[in-house]
């Protein structure tokens, strides 16, 4: 069971609270920085987004390929709304080649 943090009503799981912060702290100093490098807005904000749409689809997939079996049993547990189904390997690399 992932840790979870309770605050009143709502419970937020950790790791995909984690992984939100991140993403949002990158994406912060990503933007903060871009002036610097000459990097328009736009251009930054379309590799931002491309980047974490073929992350987020290739750690998916990269999961899925691990867990063939229980995929074909239930193949709409695709679509579930959890950070503990996806792969790393496979989101960083579909992310570095988008990027």
């Amino acid at each position: 069971m992932h840790p979870v943090l309770q605050i009143g009503p709502l419970a937020l799981r950790l790791p995909g609270l984690f992984l939100l912060l991140g993403v949002w702290a990158t994406v912060l100093l990503a933007e903060r920085r871009a002036p610097r490098e000459e990097i328009l807005s736009g251009a930054l904000s379309n590799l931002i987004f491309y980047t974490l749409l073929a992350g987020l689809v290739g750690a998916r997939l990269g999961h899925a390929l691990h867990s063939l079996q229980l995929y074909f049993e239930n193949p709409l547990g695709l679509l579930a709304l959890s950070p503990t189904t996806l792969s790393l390997p496979e989101d960083l690399l579909a992310a570095g080649l988008t990027g």
